[in-house]
């Protein structure tokens, strides 16, 4: 950029007739000028940016999969994209598809997983087979749980600053005056500007690229993390390399998120991703070269052959799997943070089963997810309960509360493992509400907590976490932070202090031992002595946001100090499991379904 700013303005001046030279005062004027051209272009389309993955998928011409959807492949793209959203432990990103793209690609885009948005192609849901689908979707969850997505938006809101430049030199060339000096001048001017715009965005897409194949190796092998299944990955590779389309995109305007693509879209000279070849074998090693070709005509031939349906899972038997306790081992059950596995994966589609059909069908929209989500607050105390279905229908009026007794009656029969995955599953829902109705429905969520005064920790993580999702756009944020443990000796103790009260709060002893087991892991030197403070859902909304400064080891070491807070007698109930995973998500430390000891693991 600094190049492209040094050239143009000498060009101006010169085409003005003036020698920088002789006028450093004019050159310094015309340096601050350009730069703040492109600062000020760039910082336009990053703001256009702000609302997250959904504006770039709008703008991009895709359509928003709705939850209540009927058709098969639009269905099964949901169902994928939310069970891995449950298995990673980060709220279900909106989910789109480009209608007229019959290429196999896809991409995610947004600040962070909250505001995140999932785009795939028509010839991606047509094309694929399910564990090929979600092959690709976990690739771009990668990204997702990574934050790559973060980089992209800010280097499109960068390059767009440098291919105004060239716009803007287009139009000078087209509007300049003909036949006098001064209009040559500015055919000049047009010229170098359009010249100077290619070369800096050519520039910028250079280190784009560079940076972009690197990522997407690893958003590769990450996706077989997630899944352990490689062959589906692969598979969906071959069938792009098979297809006469393959990963192409007919609309060029979706050049501008060529980088965050699954698959190349565009031929150009400056790839942004490895050769399909290489991704390929980098997936299967025993795969040779020369064995290629016949991979894929084999993989297009079973587009057309079809594979049968996998069976699904009985829904009464996922319930009553969600009953035991899980083998609490801080050191395991911290590395599972951002890292879900096969495991996890399933455990999300049958938790995502065990969801009532109405529940998920959500077929009233954002006013029924609503009820919903407030049925989730509501207190277990009869009189608790009725002051806040009053309070309910004050704020919202006799209309919109039509649906609250059956929303009431279908979450009050969820089971405690169930509570955080339906309330994943309902906020991209409520994100389509407009703003002051999301503000409106915070406010009431904070007023349901403070009836009886009693709120619990659970009740309280929850509705901070819906308001996190539903006001992404006010604080988006960073997913981790450069500070260290030792610089949070308060905020690490209020925490520690609430969760040991909420588990033993009839037990002060008890509740000192959970506390002292688990801070002692992060704070090993010196504690703090157990304070909890009176006023504890602010202290805590407070440390919860002190804490998310950490940097990814330090909140590594936090959440082991949690577990053994939350699980002091070494088994995590499913209450804490989930207390826990909520905890987790507010410190934006997605952690997976947590599963009972298998083979000595958690």
């Amino acid at each position: 950029m600094l190049l492209v700013v040094a050239i143009l303005s000498t060009v101006v001046m010169l085409a003005l007739g003036t020698n920088p030279a002789d006028n450093p005062e004019l050159a310094f004027l015309a340096v601050l000028f350009w730069f703040a051209l492109i600062l000020l272009a760039s910082l336009y389309r990053s703001v256009g940016l702000r609302d997250g993955g959904g504006v770039v998928a709008r703008s991009m011409g895709a359509t928003p999969v709705m939850h209540d959807t009927r058709e098969p492949g639009l269905r099964r793209l949901r169902n994928v994209v939310e069970e891995m959203a449950i298995a990673s432990g980060v709220p279900v990103p909106g989910v789109y598809v480009l209608e007229n793209e019959r290429g196999i690609n896809a991409f995610a885009a947004g600040h962070s997983p909250a505001s995140a948005a999932v785009t795939v192609t028509r010839g991606a849901i047509d094309d694929l087979q399910r564990d090929e689908l979600q092959g690709v979707v976990a690739h771009e969850f990668s990204h997702i749980l990574n934050g790559d997505m973060r980089l992209n938006i800010r280097v499109m809101g960068w390059l767009y600053g440098l291919v105004v430049i060239g716009l803007i030199g287009r139009f000078l060339t087209h509007v300049a005056a003909r036949g006098n000096r001064r209009g040559n001048a500015l055919v000049l001017v047009g010229i170098a500007m359009r010249v100077l715009g290619y070369f800096g965005a050519t520039s910028g897409r250079l280190i784009q690229a560079a940076v972009c194949r690197s990522r997407e190796r690893l958003a590769d092998a990450s996706a077989v993390q997630f899944t352990r299944d490689p062959s589906g990955l692969k598979q969906a590779l071959l069938k792009i390399m098979g297809l006469e389309r393959g990963s192409r995109l007919s609309d060029q305007g979706l050049g501008e998120v060529a980088h965050m693509l699954f698959a190349a879209g565009y031929p150009q000279l400056l790839a942004t991703h490895p050769p399909l070849a290489a991704r390929v074998r980098a997936l299967d090693p025993s795969v040779r070269a020369s064995d290629l070709p016949q991979l894929a005509s084999d993989a297009v031939r079973e587009i057309k052959a079809g594979r049968a349906a996998a069976a699904s899972v009985a829904t009464a038997a996922v319930v009553a799997g969600l009953r035991g306790a899980v083998a609490a081992a801080p050191e395991q059950i911290a590395a599972r943070v951002g890292n879900p596995e096969t495991l996890h994966v399933e455990e999300a589609r049958r938790l995502r089963l065990a969801l009532p059909e109405a529940l998920r069908a959500c077929v009233g929209g954002a006013a029924e997810a609503r009820c919903h989500v407030l049925g989730l607050l509501l207190s277990r105390e009869a009189n608790t309960r009725d002051a806040q279905i009053r309070a309910i229908a004050s704020s919202l009026g006799a209309t919109l509360t039509q649906g609250l007794p059956a929303a009431i009656s279908l979450v009050a029969q969820l089971p405690p493992m169930l509570r955080l995955p339906a309330a994943q599953h309902l906020l991209p829902v409520l994100q389509r509400l407009p703003r002051l109705d999301r503000i409106e429905l915070i406010a009431l969520i904070g007023e349901l907590s403070t009836v009886d005064q009693k709120i619990e920790v659970f009740e309280f993580c929850l509705g901070r976490l819906v308001a996190a999702v539903l006001l992404h756009d006010d604080a988006p944020g960073a997913t981790s932070g450069n500070r260290g443990l030792g610089t949070m000796f308060r905020p690490a103790g209020v925490l520690f202090a609430v969760l040991a009260h909420s588990g033993h709060p009839d037990d002060a002893a008890a509740a000192e031992r959970a506390y002292l087991a688990g801070i002692s892991r992060v704070l090993p030197r010196r504690q703090p002595p157990l304070d909890v403070p009176a006023d504890w859902p602010r202290a805590l909304a407070t440390a919860l946001d002190q804490l998310n400064a950490l940097n990814p080891i330090a909140k590594r070491s936090l959440v082991e100090g949690l577990v053994v807070t939350i699980a002091h007698d070494s088994q995590l109930s499913v209450e804490e499991a989930e207390l826990l995973r909520t905890v987790c998500a507010l410190l934006q430390c997605p952690l997976p379904p947590l599963l009972p000891a298998v083979e000595g693991r958690p």
